[in-house]
């Protein structure tokens, strides 16, 4: 059995009196399925983080993981129900598996999924504890009752949850792996204490609950669970929770149902998936109620068309978008991540979060025109903005570990109010703001930009950096790297402006140059500059070639292929049953 929260009977008993109560099913994610997601892919991006956080938390040698502090309700719970759980050992066996294994690629969420894992839920409230059963196969055997609900083992053998590709969707390859759980009685009393059942607190924390049960095993036979989310071979899923507050009319226990099924698509090809959120906590995470809208266009190269995909209402923030095998261009605000995807059957899936939530510091992505290059003999010191441009930037680039900070230099306005961040050279926002201004930790050898956004005041803000030979300004244009005198605009005057610098001296750049002639970031200025700046102008001018240089302009993310599975037999359908309960 799995997940089961025993609880210690009372010397004063009395009879129960259980009542079945029918949950409203709506064959549609909920915000706390999305959040569980959100979790999963938390494990399969740093498998070893996620599995050293567990354990701090477990130990409380760390004060915080996974937006939760060591000593919120929720982990109260399960450092209470690890030490009175089944199997114990495997708390460790789940840590040591964590850590040996190497980042995964996200999953996506399918509807299909999630209806399938629904419909399984809802069988097992009318027949009893057990896997669905492949197609072809015997019925599988009734674990456990659920309590206060119906047991009918006959029914479940004669009408069997049948499994394959055709109740799990026609896009799927028919393999799949599935995970169910139960939890029973008084249950996660510590948070139910804090956060009122069905709260979104409590909600959020059922879901974390449940993943981190799955991920840890201290109620399973093995570490099958742990297994299935950490297939490499599987690029979608779809999660159900069935829950039943108040099942028993004398008592305020619950029975909470979880079936996680999880599937590969059968053409070639990969997943986009993502979450859009606005990070209201600012823990770095998605959490509940935080989900909202964006959008992504995707460049098919080889077709040379584009096509936009944005987060449809209701779906809690939810993206996932099938690309067949290629090469495309993926841009959200003014990230662009090149996206390569091979004849391969692992999963290829690419997390397009950061693009989703346009995380890039550019207000209008399409419009990138009119932004002002700052010039200046230093990056320290007192920058003085004019009130006519969209926005500013003043480069640089990092000799050391530093941290640079952003403050405004008179009274009155702060870089909140006046939108000020420091981002890298993928313009992600690196910032953090207080009442005081504006920091950033650099490290050695990166390129980044402190950005102003538009204001119709002058300005000037002073920028300090500790230790203060830390930074030295940038060479290249991390904005528009053809665009060498910064006008916002990519011209034969680029070109021009650097074969004049190479008519006055070659070598290495100085720290003082007025435009950025380092076009190629080699560090340097050669006649290849020049013949990149000219080869660029001639590309965007070339019929059928997009005009706006948004999906040219920034650097892009090339993504490592990962490695192919070694173990074709956890293709079989349901191969090793036996271990995923």
């Amino acid at each position: 059995m799995n997940r089961i929260n025993r609880q210690r009977r009372s010397s004063r008993t009395r009879p129960l009196t259980f009542q079945a109560v029918e949950p409203r099913r709506v064959m549609a994610a909920s915000a706390m399925e999305i959040y569980a997601l959100s979790v999963v892919n938390q494990v399969r991006a740093d498998p070893p983080a996620f599995g050293t956080a567990l354990q701090g938390m477990i130990d409380q040698t760390v004060d915080s993981a996974h937006g939760y502090a060591a000593s919120d309700p929720v982990w109260t719970d399960l450092r209470d129900a690890i030490s009175v759980s089944l199997t114990p050992s495997n708390v460790a066996a789940a840590i040591d598996l964590l850590q040996s294994t190497d980042p995964l690629p996200p999953l996506t969420w399918e509807d299909s999924l999630q209806a399938k894992s629904a419909v399984h839920n809802d069988w097992m409230q009318n027949h009893c504890f057990t896997h669905s059963t492949p197609a072809g196969a015997s019925a599988l055997p009734c674990f456990a009752a659920l309590p206060g609900l119906t047991y009918n083992p006959q029914g479940a053998a004669a009408n069997p949850d049948i499994i394959s590709a055709e109740t799990m969707g026609p896009w799927s390859s028919g393999s799949y792996s599935e995970n169910i759980g139960y939890q029973s009685g008084p249950s996660m009393p510590r948070t139910r204490a804090a956060h009122a059942v069905g709260s979104v607190g409590h909600r959020q924390r059922q879901a974390y609950y449940d993943i981190v049960n799955f991920v840890l095993e201290f109620n399973s036979s093995s570490l099958g669970h742990l297994e299935a989310l950490l297939q490499d071979r599987r690029d979608a899923i779809g999660i159900d929770y069935a829950l039943l507050d108040g099942f028993s009319n004398t008592s305020s226990a619950t029975n909470f149902l979880a079936t996680h099924t999880l599937s590969r698509n059968k053409d070639f090809g990969g997943y986009l998936t993502g979450l859009a959120y606005t990070d209201s906590n600012q823990n770095g995470l998605y959490d509940v109620g935080e989900h909202t809208g964006g959008c992504v266009t995707v460049l098919d190269i080889a077709a040379g068309t584009s096509t936009e995909h944005c987060v449809a209402a209701g779906d809690y923030g939810r993206l996932s978008v099938f690309l067949p095998a290629g090469q495309y261009q993926v841009t959200g605000g003014a990230t662009t991540i090149a996206v390569d995807i091979g004849y391969v059957s692992e999963n290829q899936n690419v997390d397009v979060t950061a693009a989703l939530n346009d995380t890039t510091v550019i207000d209008q992505p399409l419009d990138l025109t009119g932004y002002q290059a700052l010039f200046s003999s230093s990056v320290v010191g007192t920058h003085q903005l004019s009130g006519n441009d969209p926005y500013h930037v003043l480069m640089f680039d990092a000799d050391r570990d530093a941290t640079l900070s952003v403050q405004p230099s008179s009274a009155g306005a702060t870089p909140t109010s006046q939108q000020v961040f420091v981002v890298d050279e993928s313009l992600i926002d690196i910032s953090t703001t207080d009442a005081a201004g504006v920091t950033a930790d650099v490290v050695a050898g990166g390129r980044y930009a402190i950005v102003f956004l538009g204001s119709d005041q002058i300005r000037s803000f002073d920028v300090s950096v500790s230790p203060g030979d830390g930074v030295r300004l940038g060479m290249t244009n991390l904005i528009d790297f053809a665009d060498v005198n910064g006008d916002g605009d990519v011209s034969p005057l680029d070109a021009l402006n650097v074969i004049n610098e190479l008519a006055r001296r070659q070598g290495p750049s100085p720290s003082d140059a007025s435009f950025f002639y380092d076009v190629n970031q080699d560090d340097d200025v050669t006649p290849r500059d020049a013949l990149n700046v000219i080869n660029e102008i001639a590309r965007r001018s070339a019929p059928g070639e997009p005009e706006s240089p948004l999906s040219l302009q920034s650097p892009l993310l090339t993504l490592s292929r990962w490695r192919p599975s070694t173990n074709d037999g956890t293709d079989e359908v349901m191969n090793q049953i036996g271990l995923l309960f």
